[in-house]
């Protein structure tokens, strides 16, 4: 999707007043935007089912500590009584039942004289003599996602839990998936900005009559700079050309934009307003700066002969507020095309002027795609982006390597196990139950990364 994006400016370049050419642009646009949405919801969706996963551990948990604790109530009373009845039955039924425990988290089993087990996760117990403490879950928000924490029910407080199949899920969940979500957020967000810088900069093949921002700020009194944009602006000037369709002629009006924090002057949405206002004032009084829904800026021409356009934004502020961009959104979930430039896609910013057969602002939009980016640590959006691919790939490899490994030493240790007579069936259990754990949250995170990966591969 994303060389294919590329490849579609490439034809643009060559054809930069082509209209067929433009909707191409905009429909491999969207097959782009719906990809890196798709994929980054994917992952919210993932983490839902891992969290679910999870809770129904926590819930396996309680039932098998639970009959663990009836257990030991059962075999000391057999053991206990006069009759020194034997409770082998029983102590296997244990065993199977620490076993699949360990499978989910990692414990650590003390038997007692009196034939119970005390079963401990960390340092805290899970089974005490004959009483089992019970765990919960608590939800919190992450990133937008629902999350469990895992909590003992007596009192919320939380239960450090460590191997096995919770391990396993909390690590993809909270761990491997977030990191790849980060990534992909951080590739998006420098892509949508970096993009948009170059085209608010440029012109459309059709002018513009009226035009809202994408993004509104949290006051319209406050410095641009800290109103909550998705991106910040800094001190500079943009141009607005305001043409005359009657007569063909354009006229270039300049706007500042002063956000350097001294003089207690900076630009707010308000001030930017009048000082839009007061350049066309004197020139143009039927085109006119307001403040739109949910304080955005609006620009209007109230003249059927006067429409305008933009170009040369050094400062950054037509990107921060959604006006000539060619992107919409902040991040990888939110990534969609300017719905403006979906309905015309004549708005496509391919010219650096009004001039026909100017081509030079879509020459700089194709350069994007191999231009370091601060954002991105000095890296292309291209680099970055073969660099999350690769990075999974690697920790594919590695769990594989991990949970084969593991694999190979649970299975030796079941066959040592089985090999032996007249050991202690509890101290071969506890040994065994080392490995399970390993094994477990290998395979879990095995087939979270693997998952990934796929995904990944097919954008």
């Amino acid at each position: 999707a994303i060389n294919n994006f590329f490849t579609s400016l490439n034809t643009l370049q060559g054809q930069p007043e082509d209209r067929s050419v433009r909707r191409a642009v905009v429909e491999s646009a969207l097959t782009l935007t719906e990809a890196v949405k798709t994929l980054r919801g994917g992952m919210d969706t993932l983490r839902r089912d891992i969290d679910s996963e999870l809770n129904a551990a926590v819930s396996s948990i309680n039932q098998l500590t639970a009959e663990i604790a009836s257990l030991n109530r059962e075999i000391s009373t057999l053991e206990g009584g006069s009759t020194g009845q034997s409770a082998t039955a029983l102590r296997d039924r244990r065993d199977v039942l620490s076993g699949k425990l360990a499978e989910l988290v990692e414990v650590n089993l003390i038997e007692h004289e009196n034939g119970m087990v005390t079963v401990f996760a960390g340092g805290d117990p899970l089974v005490m003599f004959d009483r089992s403490f019970e765990l919960a879950t608590q939800t919190r928000m992450d990133r937008g996602v629902a999350v469990s924490d895992v909590v003992f029910a007596a009192d919320a407080r939380a239960a450090t839990l460590k191997g096995g199949r919770i391990e396993g899920l909390v690590a993809a969940r909270d761990e491997e998936i977030v990191e790849f979500a980060d990534s992909l957020d951080t590739w998006a967000a420098a892509f949508i900005e970096g993009f948009n810088r170059i085209h608010a900069s440029g012109t459309g093949i059709d002018a513009i009559s009226e035009v809202v921002g994408l993004n509104s700020v949290s006051d319209p009194e406050a410095v641009l700079s800290q109103a909550g944009l998705p991106f910040a602006p800094t001190t500079g000037t943009f141009d607005m050309n305001v043409i005359n369709k009657n007569t063909g002629s354009s006229t270039l009006v300049r706007v500042h934009v002063d956000l350097d924090g001294t003089g207690g002057d900076d630009t707010t949405l308000s001030g930017l307003i009048t000082d839009i206002n007061d350049a066309l004032g004197g020139f143009f009084p039927d085109i006119s700066a307001s403040m739109g829904p949910g304080n955005t800026l609006r620009l209007a021409s109230s003249s059927p002969e006067l429409e305008f356009s933009f170009s040369d934004d050094t400062s950054g502020v037509l990107t921060a507020l959604g006006i000539n961009t060619f992107f919409a959104g902040s991040d990888a979930s939110s990534m969609s095309l300017n719905p403006a430039v979906e309905r015309n896609p004549g708005l496509i910013a391919a010219a650096s002027s009004t001039l026909p057969g100017d081509n030079a602002n879509i020459t700089r939009l194709i350069g994007f795609q191999n231009e370091p980016l601060a954002a991105l640590e000095g890296t292309s959006v291209e680099e970055y982006y073969q660099g999350i691919v690769a990075t999974l790939g690697i920790k594919s490899a590695a769990a594989q390597d991990r949970h084969q490994g593991a694999a190979a030493i649970k299975s030796a240790v079941e066959g040592q196990r089985e090999a032996y007579s007249g050991v202690s069936i509890d101290e071969e259990a506890v040994k065994l139950i080392r490995y399970q754990t390993g094994y477990a949250a290998a395979a879990r995170f095995v087939s979270v990364v693997d998952e990934l990966l796929q995904v990944l591969l097919r954008m």
